[in-house]
């Protein structure tokens, strides 16, 4: 993974990254990929609030919509 960020990273590629994790989280697993990934994504990320009764796995336990 690293060496696909890094690559894109260097070379100014665009990537589209999904994750459940923010970027806080990102850099304690790995600080040279959160910080890429962090400086690369600066004015373009979009945050989406959990609602875990969206999610299908879950809408038992929350009772889903």
């Amino acid at each position: 993974m690293y060496e696909i960020i890094n690559h894109r990273y260097l070379n100014y590629k665009p990537m589209l990254i999904s994750s459940e994790l923010g970027f806080g989280e990102l850099v304690t697993i790995n600080e040279a990929l959160g910080s890429r990934i962090f400086e690369m994504c600066e004015g373009f990320a979009v945050h989406a609030k959990k609602d875990f009764r969206l999610n299908h796995r879950t809408r038992k336990i929350f009772g889903g919509v």
